[in-house]
């Protein structure tokens, strides 16, 4: 496991060629959000000069929506930075993977998806599943 940013509220880091981005607590914030963009960036840029595919693994199990008064913002946002690095993400990405325990965070998820149309597979799985990384 290589680890690319870890504080008490997210981990990101690399498994093979999984990137995972796992969710510590129950709250999301403006700092966690652009963390999460810059050091998804660094990873895709990489993966675009050593032509290096790979799979997004995000695991919200532990985050909580119920009080997001800027969910849309998060989501909207969330979409367009999807939607800005599409490119890299049709030459690189396999497929998505999304773990969740609630209906709350698929459905941010299915919001952000209103803000940004995939190119590639996406997997919804619970924390207890076992997780199939083949998309063929």
């Amino acid at each position: 496991m290589e680890s690319l940013y870890k504080n008490n509220s997210i981990n990101i880091y690399l498994i093979n060629n999984k990137l995972n981005i796992h969710f510590l607590e129950e709250s999301m914030t403006d700092e966690i959000f652009e963390n999460i963009k810059k050091y998804v960036t660094l990873f895709l840029n990489i993966c675009s000069k050593k032509n290096t595919q790979f799979y997004f693994v995000y695991d919200f199990t532990k985050l909580s929506l119920k009080n997001y008064a800027n969910i849309l913002s998060y989501a909207k946002s969330g979409g367009g930075f999807l939607n800005s690095v599409k490119n890299i993400l049709e030459k690189h990405l396999i497929g998505t993977i999304i773990i969740t325990e609630s209906s709350i965070a698929d459905s941010l998820f299915n919001l952000v998806l209103t803000f940004y149309n995939p190119i590639k597979p996406i997997k919804f799985y619970k924390s207890n599943d076992v997780i199939d990384y083949n998309f063929n």
